[in-house]
């Protein structure tokens, strides 16, 4: 029963846009992307990609959501090749305190590795700070500001986490779109 009522409610989760509409459509079979996302209209700016982490399983060792989600964001580029972005932000901090590895920074080499070779022009920026998902958009907001970058982004996350990481986005000044990524990974690992 607890299965069937969060299997159906991340099923209708569906993706969310920057108006926070919810678009329905068929996830795109092997890659966990809803193929939706393009008819929204907000991935034809230039607004920077946020890739959220899940967490680390040990020091220096990430998460299987985290490594979904990067696994997810690579697909979603290489896919998707119509979007602008030019810059990819990983936003997580040092989860293990014994291991000055941070969340951010093994993502974005996870993601290196999986890009190397390709003739893909993104700039990464690391956020390396942050614990939870307020503490995401609060230093990614900082860290844009920095730069000189509008508060205009495009969340990659996974489906449980889509809704709150939107609604904490916005509550720093941002205009949020949502790519709903690893949502198979992390729908098996709900089950049980």
């Amino acid at each position: 029963m607890k299965t069937t009522r969060i299997l159906g409610w991340a099923l209708s989760l569906g993706l969310m846009t920057s108006c926070g509409h919810f678009l329905n459509g068929k996830m795109e079979e092997g890659n966990g992307i809803h193929r939706a996302s393009l008819e929204s209209g907000c991935f034809q700016n230039d607004w920077p990609m946020v890739l959220l982490g899940a967490g680390m399983k040990a020091p220096g060792e990430l998460s299987d959501f985290s490594l979904a989600r990067v696994d997810g964001t690579v697909k979603f580029i290489l896919n998707h090749r119509e979007t602008k972005t030019s810059t990819l932000i990983f936003s997580g901090g040092p989860v293990h305190s014994t291991n000055g590895a941070t969340e951010a920074a093994l993502m974005d080499e996870k993601f290196q590795l999986q890009i190397k070779g390709l003739k893909l022009k993104i700039q990464t920026l690391e956020e390396r700070e942050s614990l939870n998902t307020k503490q995401n958009a609060a230093l990614v907001g900082k860290l844009l500001d920095s730069k000189g970058i509008k508060r205009k982004v495009i969340l990659m996350t996974g489906i449980f986490h889509a809704r709150r990481a939107q609604e904490n986005f916005r509550e720093q000044g941002f205009d949020v779109c949502t790519a709903v990524i690893a949502g198979k990974e992390e729908l098996r690992a709900y089950k049980d």
